[in-house]
């Protein structure tokens, strides 16, 4: 097979008369209203892969998830004349197969984890993580004689083991090794604190990728899934941050191969061709984007996109903004109609406008109700700030919540620091998603299943499900020692109990004495 790179998360396969499409995202509006756009630029791809899958008898396309970096409704809906088979998880939570359905795809398959499907010369399976929080899919193609796995966003690293056992060896593994969340860029953190808390992200995705490395023996890495570059005069700092979320394929390779990895570690770029048969790239994209080139690029980028960056932000007066506000007010309300945990959560949550520094909406978790307030507690809140003609796109209808997160313009402040998985579900879900989100919290916190690991020579007990989404802390790593979950590298602290270093969650640790 041929595996073409088309920017981002984007990959063709083809094999003989079949084409696949994963995750192809080529429009030049980018994506989260401005705020995300392709590094390096990929625009120039997308005549070409129109025409690739015009000419190919067996049509597919994939899309693993509904972030717009990866379901680009703009450049599917010019594929829609061509009536390809779109291939898309299924999800709890219904309405993905629908929102491509509605663009105008008339076969569009909806696929349960590990599902396999024949498309023309390639098979095709999905595993799904339909989490608390993520809903993501990754999907292994196979021609008979290669097998290319892509995790793009989805950190299934828990399920490596599994996948390699039970569907056998990998040779080509493409996944994600940078950030892609609010936090800690969207956070007011001291300067020494915000270099720390990105440099342990960044190198616990690295760290992540490396274990997969280890499990599946692939005989090559394709670094993809990001980092995006951000292009709006606001976020642009983020792309040159040192030691930050946002690295570039280059820093994974350094670290991958002085860890002395197995598999080799290309870095791809928008337009490379790799012939999986001959294991070799016969194409080269026109742009090879080095660390020297970067910044300069980014700039000249920016300057370039500056009209399409500009034309969606606007500034709104105080009076506009204060209606701004009552609707948020409204809208958070809603969500609290759907939110109810079975057990009491005592938070408060206080949203606001940049436009309006003296009022906010403040959403008293315990108690289930909204109210406007004019002043902070001293104690005890997360505060987020957002720009009003955002919400106003939200209320509107034209971004969801999990969008406006990922357009990084909110500023958040958490007091005291501590991660609450049920607070930050019910700032990024959609009403109709947070009774199943609270659900599925509840389900694997209530999981008595145990597990024995062992950190520093000592063997401890503890929960085998991580608190924060589920994983299966079976498969994580001791790291200076902690234990680290293998999903979202959470570290648990075991000899003081199994407390989490940024939550107050635990894993119940106890130590196993000598006789068991």
């Amino acid at each position: 097979m041929f595996i073409e790179y088309l920017g981002h998360a984007g990959f063709t396969v083809s094999q003989g008369s079949t084409v696949l499409l994963i995750d192809p995202w080529p429009s030049p509006s980018g994506a989260f209203d401005g705020a995300w756009f392709q590094l390096p630029c990929n625009h120039h791809l997308a005549s070409a892969t129109i025409a690739q899958l015009t000419g190919a008898r067996h049509r597919h396309i994939y899309v693993s998830h509904e972030h717009q970096d990866h379901f680009d409704a703009a450049f599917l809906t010019r594929l829609v004349p061509l009536q390809p088979t779109v291939l898309v998880p299924r999800f709890r939570v219904a309405g993905f197969g629908d929102a491509l359905r509605s663009l105008g795809f008339e076969q569009v398959v909806e696929l349960a984890d590990e599902d396999m499907v024949e498309a023309g010369d390639l098979r095709l399976r999905l595993f799904v993580d339909d989490g608390a929080l993520n809903r993501d899919s990754a999907i292994l193609v196979d021609d008979g004689q290669s097998r290319f796995l892509d995790l793009n966003d989805c950190k299934i690293y828990d399920r490596m083991h599994h996948i390699r056992e039970r569907f056998g060896p990998v040779d080509i593994l493409a996944c994600q090794f940078s950030g892609a969340s609010w936090h800690p860029v969207c956070y007011e953190y001291p300067e020494a604190a915000y270099r720390h808390v990105s440099r342990r992200k960044r190198l616990g995705k690295f760290r992540s990728v490396g274990e997969a490395l280890a499990l599946l023996g692939p005989r090559r890495y394709f670094p993809s899934a990001g980092p995006a570059c951000f292009l709006d005069p606001d976020l642009l700092a983020l792309n040159f941050e040192e030691e930050g979320i946002f690295p570039s394929s280059a820093d994974i390779a350094t670290f991958l191969r002085k860890g002395a990895v197995a598999a080799e570690v290309d870095e791809i770029m928008p337009g490379d061709v790799f012939d999986a048969a001959l294991d070799c790239f016969t194409v080269r994209g026109p742009v090879r984007l080095t660390e020297v080139m970067r910044r300069p690029y980014i700039e000249d980028y920016a300057r370039r996109m500056a009209t399409t960056v500009e034309r969606l932000k606007r500034t709104c007066p105080p009076a506009t903004a204060a209606e701004i506000l009552d609707g948020l007010l409204v809208a958070l309300a809603e969500k609290l109609q759907h939110f109810a945990p079975s057990s009491s959560l005592a938070h408060d949550l206080y949203v606001g406008l940049f436009e309006l520094p003296d009022r906010f909406v403040h959403v008293d978790l315990g108690r289930r109700c909204a109210v406007m307030a004019s002043a902070l507690p001293e104690d005890g809140f997360d505060r987020v700030l957002l720009p009003a003609w955002q919400v106003e796109r939200l209320l509107d209808g034209a971004i969801g919540w999990a969008d406006l997160t990922l357009t990084f313009r909110a500023r958040i402040r958490r007091v005291p620091d501590q991660y609450n998985t049920l607070v930050n579900g019910f700032i990024v879900a959609e009403p109709h998603e947070l009774a199943d989100l609270v659900a599925r919290v509840e389900a694997f916190r209530s999981s008595v299943e145990r597990v024995v690991v062992e950190v520093d020579g000592a063997p401890y007990e503890i929960n085998r499900s991580c608190p924060h989404q589920g994983a299966d802390l079976s498969y994580g790593w001791e790291d200076a020692g902690h234990w680290v979950c293998p999903r979202h590298g959470w570290r648990f602290d075991l000899e003081s109990g199994g407390r989490c270093h940024m939550s107050p969650d635990t894993v119940h640790a106890l130590r196993v004495d000598a006789e068991g």
